[in-house]
């Protein structure tokens, strides 16, 4: 799936201030929409942050994009169970901070 959207979004070939832009936008409205939850917008946050996430990352950070994809379905599904949030918490930590060290 994601490789899917960033063929989409790699194809327009859109200049970088333009996809950073698009990025913030999204996030910001991920953001608005974790803080104000409406009954069934859960997939649509979880689609705004990937999508998000898609338009800055290079291919090689594909992989990141997936697990934190699996991610969030698996912390939505166990989210009353304390020990599996904990640890869901701390996985999607350090896959930012591989995305992100892995950009430098």
């Amino acid at each position: 799936m994601e490789h899917k959207i960033y063929n989409k979004v790699r194809k327009y070939k859109m200049p970088l201030f333009l996809r950073i832009f698009i990025m913030v936008f999204l996030v910001l409205f991920w953001i608005f929409m974790v803080i104000l939850p409406i009954p069934g917008s859960a997939v649509i946050w979880w689609g705004s942050i990937i999508i998000g996430f898609i338009f800055i990352l290079e291919a090689r950070n594909l992989k990141f994009i997936t697990k934190i994809r699996k991610w969030l379905l698996y912390f939505m599904k166990n989210v009353k169970n304390k020990k599996i949030r904990n640890h869901k918490i701390k996985d999607f930590k350090k896959h930012i901070k591989q995305i992100i060290y892995k950009k430098k």
